[in-house]
Protein backbone atom coordinates (compact mmCIF):
# COMPACT_ATOMS: atom_id res chain seq x y z
CA UNK A 1 0.00 0.00 0.00
CA UNK A 2 2.80 2.40 0.87
CA UNK A 3 4.55 1.48 -2.35
CA UNK A 4 1.42 2.13 -4.41
CA UNK A 5 0.96 5.50 -2.78
CA UNK A 6 4.61 6.40 -3.27
CA UNK A 7 5.40 5.13 -6.76
CA UNK A 8 3.50 5.89 -9.93
CA UNK A 9 3.47 2.82 -12.18
CA UNK A 10 5.25 4.45 -15.11
CA UNK A 11 7.44 7.15 -13.62
CA UNK A 12 7.70 6.54 -9.87
CA UNK A 13 5.61 9.61 -9.01
CA UNK A 14 3.18 9.35 -6.11
CA UNK A 15 -0.27 8.64 -7.44
CA UNK A 16 -2.77 6.00 -6.26
CA UNK A 17 -5.22 6.94 -9.00
CA UNK A 18 -2.59 6.19 -11.66
CA UNK A 19 -2.05 2.76 -10.15
CA UNK A 20 -5.78 2.09 -10.20
CA UNK A 21 -6.01 2.99 -13.88
CA UNK A 22 -2.88 0.96 -14.65
CA UNK A 23 -4.51 -2.22 -13.26
CA UNK A 24 -7.69 -1.57 -15.23
CA UNK A 25 -9.84 0.42 -12.76
CA UNK A 26 -10.90 3.51 -14.69
CA UNK A 27 -13.89 4.77 -12.69
CA UNK A 28 -11.90 5.58 -9.58
CA UNK A 29 -13.60 7.40 -6.69
CA UNK A 30 -13.26 11.16 -6.65
CA UNK A 31 -11.47 11.12 -3.30
CA UNK A 32 -8.70 9.03 -4.83
CA UNK A 33 -7.73 12.02 -6.99
CA UNK A 34 -7.80 14.42 -4.07
CA UNK A 35 -4.47 16.25 -3.58
CA UNK A 36 -2.60 14.90 -0.61
CA UNK A 37 -4.47 11.56 -0.53
CA UNK A 38 -1.20 9.68 -1.08
CA UNK A 39 0.30 11.07 2.12
CA UNK A 40 -2.85 10.21 4.07
CA UNK A 41 -2.83 6.64 2.79
CA UNK A 42 0.83 6.25 3.73
CA UNK A 43 0.18 7.66 7.20
CA UNK A 44 -2.84 5.40 7.67
CA UNK A 45 -0.92 2.34 6.53
CA UNK A 46 1.91 3.10 8.93
CA UNK A 47 -0.62 3.52 11.75
CA UNK A 48 -2.29 0.18 11.00
CA UNK A 49 1.11 -1.55 10.79
CA UNK A 50 2.12 -0.01 14.12
CA UNK A 51 -1.08 -1.20 15.80
CA UNK A 52 -0.65 -4.68 14.33
CA UNK A 53 2.98 -4.89 15.44
CA UNK A 54 2.03 -3.80 18.96
CA UNK A 55 -0.70 -6.44 19.07
CA UNK A 56 1.68 -9.19 17.98
CA UNK A 57 4.74 -8.22 20.00
CA UNK A 58 3.82 -5.52 22.49
CA UNK A 59 0.87 -7.15 24.25
CA UNK A 60 2.70 -10.42 25.00
CA UNK A 61 5.65 -8.43 26.35
CA UNK A 62 3.35 -6.42 28.62
CA UNK A 63 1.69 -9.59 29.83
CA UNK A 64 5.07 -11.13 30.42
CA UNK A 65 6.12 -8.15 32.51
CA UNK A 66 3.24 -8.91 34.88
CA UNK A 67 5.32 -11.86 36.05
CA UNK A 68 7.30 -9.41 38.18
CA UNK A 69 4.10 -8.01 39.65
CA UNK A 70 2.75 -11.27 41.01
CA UNK A 71 1.76 -10.84 44.61
CA UNK A 72 2.73 -13.85 46.67
CA UNK A 73 1.10 -14.94 49.90
CA UNK A 74 3.48 -14.44 52.86
CA UNK A 75 6.04 -17.27 52.96
CA UNK A 76 4.84 -18.38 56.39
CA UNK A 77 1.35 -19.00 54.94
CA UNK A 78 1.91 -22.60 53.89
CA UNK A 79 -0.85 -24.78 52.40
CA UNK A 80 -1.32 -26.33 55.83
CA UNK A 81 -1.77 -22.96 57.53
CA UNK A 82 -4.16 -21.90 54.79
CA UNK A 83 -6.30 -25.01 55.02
CA UNK A 84 -6.40 -25.02 58.81
CA UNK A 85 -8.89 -22.16 58.64
CA UNK A 86 -11.39 -24.74 57.36
CA UNK A 87 -10.52 -27.14 60.17
CA UNK A 88 -11.04 -24.62 62.95
CA UNK A 89 -14.01 -22.65 61.55
CA UNK A 90 -17.24 -23.18 59.70
CA UNK A 91 -17.01 -23.05 55.92
CA UNK A 92 -18.61 -19.60 55.73
CA UNK A 93 -16.22 -18.24 58.36
CA UNK A 94 -13.17 -19.82 56.75
CA UNK A 95 -14.15 -18.49 53.33
CA UNK A 96 -14.38 -14.99 54.76
CA UNK A 97 -11.03 -15.34 56.54
CA UNK A 98 -9.21 -16.52 53.41
CA UNK A 99 -10.91 -14.45 50.71
CA UNK A 100 -8.03 -11.96 50.52
CA UNK A 101 -5.67 -14.80 49.60
CA UNK A 102 -7.59 -15.73 46.46
CA UNK A 103 -5.56 -14.58 43.47
CA UNK A 104 -2.27 -14.46 45.34
CA UNK A 105 0.58 -16.77 44.39
CA UNK A 106 2.37 -19.39 46.42
CA UNK A 107 5.17 -21.90 46.01
CA UNK A 108 4.64 -25.54 46.92
CA UNK A 109 6.94 -28.54 46.75
CA UNK A 110 5.80 -32.12 46.74
CA UNK A 111 6.07 -35.61 45.25
CA UNK A 112 4.05 -36.32 42.11
CA UNK A 113 1.20 -38.74 42.60
CA UNK A 114 -0.47 -38.26 39.23
CA UNK A 115 -0.44 -36.09 36.13
CA UNK A 116 -3.92 -36.10 34.67
CA UNK A 117 -4.69 -36.40 30.99
CA UNK A 118 -5.07 -33.15 29.05
CA UNK A 119 -8.69 -32.04 29.34
CA UNK A 120 -8.53 -29.69 26.37
CA UNK A 121 -8.05 -26.75 28.70
CA UNK A 122 -5.67 -27.81 31.46
CA UNK A 123 -3.69 -30.63 33.07
CA UNK A 124 -4.14 -31.41 36.75
CA UNK A 125 -1.21 -32.49 38.89
CA UNK A 126 -1.74 -33.98 42.35
CA UNK A 127 0.80 -34.66 45.09
CA UNK A 128 1.43 -37.94 46.85
CA UNK A 129 0.06 -38.20 50.37
CA UNK A 130 1.88 -39.48 53.41
CA UNK A 131 2.02 -43.28 53.51
CA UNK A 132 1.03 -43.33 57.17
CA UNK A 133 -1.25 -40.37 57.86
CA UNK A 134 -0.66 -38.80 61.24
CA UNK A 135 -2.63 -35.54 61.08
CA UNK A 136 -5.60 -34.09 59.24
CA UNK A 137 -3.24 -32.41 56.75
CA UNK A 138 -1.97 -35.81 55.63
CA UNK A 139 -5.43 -36.28 54.10
CA UNK A 140 -5.48 -32.89 52.36
CA UNK A 141 -5.29 -32.45 48.59
CA UNK A 142 -3.23 -29.85 46.74
CA UNK A 143 -4.35 -29.75 43.12
CA UNK A 144 -2.26 -27.83 40.60
CA UNK A 145 -3.72 -26.80 37.23
CA UNK A 146 -1.38 -26.15 34.32
CA UNK A 147 -2.20 -24.51 31.00
CA UNK A 148 -0.17 -23.72 27.89
CA UNK A 149 1.85 -25.92 25.58
CA UNK A 150 5.20 -25.13 27.19
CA UNK A 151 4.09 -26.17 30.66
CA UNK A 152 2.16 -29.22 29.49
CA UNK A 153 5.15 -30.47 27.47
CA UNK A 154 7.23 -30.35 30.65
CA UNK A 155 4.58 -32.32 32.52
CA UNK A 156 4.67 -35.14 29.97
CA UNK A 157 8.08 -36.29 31.14
CA UNK A 158 7.21 -36.37 34.85
CA UNK A 159 6.94 -39.71 36.61
CA UNK A 160 5.28 -40.78 39.81
CA UNK A 161 7.44 -39.99 42.85
CA UNK A 162 9.25 -37.16 41.06
CA UNK A 163 9.77 -34.26 43.43
CA UNK A 164 8.71 -30.93 41.92
CA UNK A 165 8.34 -27.31 42.95
CA UNK A 166 5.39 -25.37 41.61
CA UNK A 167 4.25 -21.79 41.76
CA UNK A 168 0.54 -21.27 41.31
CA UNK A 169 -2.23 -18.77 41.87
CA UNK A 170 -4.59 -19.57 44.71
CA UNK A 171 -7.89 -20.27 43.00
CA UNK A 172 -10.16 -22.15 45.39
CA UNK A 173 -9.90 -23.23 49.00
CA UNK A 174 -12.17 -25.89 50.47
CA UNK A 175 -12.00 -28.16 53.47
CA UNK A 176 -8.79 -30.13 52.96
CA UNK A 177 -8.54 -29.09 49.30
CA UNK A 178 -6.36 -26.31 47.91
CA UNK A 179 -6.53 -25.60 44.17
CA UNK A 180 -3.83 -23.60 42.42
CA UNK A 181 -4.43 -22.15 38.96
CA UNK A 182 -2.00 -20.98 36.24
CA UNK A 183 0.71 -23.21 37.67
CA UNK A 184 4.29 -23.36 36.46
CA UNK A 185 7.08 -25.80 37.19
CA UNK A 186 10.02 -24.09 38.83
CA UNK A 187 13.58 -25.33 38.74
CA UNK A 188 14.93 -25.47 42.27
CA UNK A 189 17.80 -23.17 41.30
CA UNK A 190 15.52 -20.66 39.59
CA UNK A 191 14.95 -17.36 41.36
CA UNK A 192 11.30 -16.41 41.17
CA UNK A 193 10.56 -12.66 41.44
CA UNK A 194 8.44 -12.34 44.56
CA UNK A 195 6.39 -9.41 45.76
CA UNK A 196 4.64 -9.79 49.07
CA UNK A 197 1.60 -7.73 50.08
CA UNK A 198 2.30 -4.85 52.46
CA UNK A 199 1.77 -5.33 56.16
Amino acid sequence: MIGAASIKPEDAASNLAAWAQWVGIHNVPTWLNTPGIDEKVIAGTILVATIYTFGIWGVPLIRGSNYKERVFAPPELTPERLLIFFEENTAIQATELTKDRIGQWMRVTGTVRNVGAFSGHFVQVSFEKTAKPQTWFDYAEILCYFMGTLQIDRLKILKQWDKITVIGQIGRIHKRVLELDNCELVDTAEQVPVKYPPG
